[in-house]
């Protein structure tokens, strides 16, 4: 069966709305992200949106999580905590939720509803960076960088519920990604080069947005009151519209340089 799964594979593109490995939700946390057969909250957006039907009461959901401290530096000292002390930057708050789900038309017997809708966002990852080596004497080269990456999801879902046992959802989902990086090496020995190559400074910035929309299905199958199966397929993320800009500017004593390269369409 291996042999013959590797003779029919192929190469996959990468995909900005794939699901994070960070748990989403505060029950999905305490489960230990084992919420696919549940799902019965806002977060079935993403997890299972056949879950959503089985909610009692509209519910509004809002989580996020700090999974540690990001440090630039190997201690302290390179961090520069001594002076600038802890930034919110410094701090993985992924993931961010916010959702709301609500039954529609008349309720059951069983006080569940035929149908639901649900709405939620995902803030699946966000990094802000910001380093700078300063050379220690005064002649040596500085080196900065400032990167900026977010991504969000947001998605809408309707969930039916087939009898006692079976339910059925669907979800469309837009996700963004967001990036700003930019770099620059500035030389502070200019008089003492040859003329023609000192090399003064150098920048670079790269800005992307990518925005994309991708398919979710899901099934629940409801085996007894501990028992239920889950099953969600999704799609990859089809990029809709993308826009990228990257800047070069170069300085030296020979004269100056600077190109500019635009890509943007649907």
């Amino acid at each position: 069966a291996l042999f013959a799964a590797s003779l029919t594979a192929s190469g996959a593109r990468a995909d900005e709305g794939r699901f994070q490995d960070f748990a989403v939700g505060a029950r999905a946390a305490s489960l230990g992200g084992a919420y696919g057969a549940l799902a019965d909250d806002a977060t079935g957006v993403f997890y299972n949106p056949a879950g959503i039907v089985d909610v009692r009461t509209a519910k509004v959901n809002v989580s996020t999580s700090l999974y540690g401290l990001e440090l630039i530096g190997q201690n302290a000292i390179e961090s520069d905590l001594l002076k600038r002390g802890v930034s919110p930057t410094d701090l993985i708050f992924v993931p961010s939720s916010t959702g709301y789900v609500q039954g529609v038309g008349d309720t059951l017997p069983s006080g569940a509803y035929q149908d639901a809708f649900a709405i939620a966002t995902l803030v699946p990852e966000y990094t802000s960076r910001f380093t700078e080596e300063v050379p220690r004497s005064p002649n040596g080269t500085r080196f900065r960088s400032d990167l900026e990456d977010r991504r969000f999801l947001a998605g809408a879902a309707w969930a039916h519920r087939f009898g006692p046992w079976l339910r059925a959802g669907f979800s469309l989902q837009y996700a963004l990604r967001t990036i700003d990086d930019e770099e620059s090496l500035v030389s502070g020995d200019v008089a003492g080069s040859s003329a023609g190559t000192t090399f003064i400074d150098a920048s670079s910035r790269l800005r992307a947005y990518n925005h994309a929309l991708r398919v979710v299905g899901g099934l629940k199958l409801w085996l007894g009151p501990r028992t239920t199966f889950g099953l969600t397929l999704t799609s990859p993320a089809a990029s809709v519209y993308r826009d990228a800009s990257f800047e070069r500017v170069t300085t030296t004593s020979a004269g100056f340089s600077a190109d500019r390269i635009d890509s943007s369409g649907f």
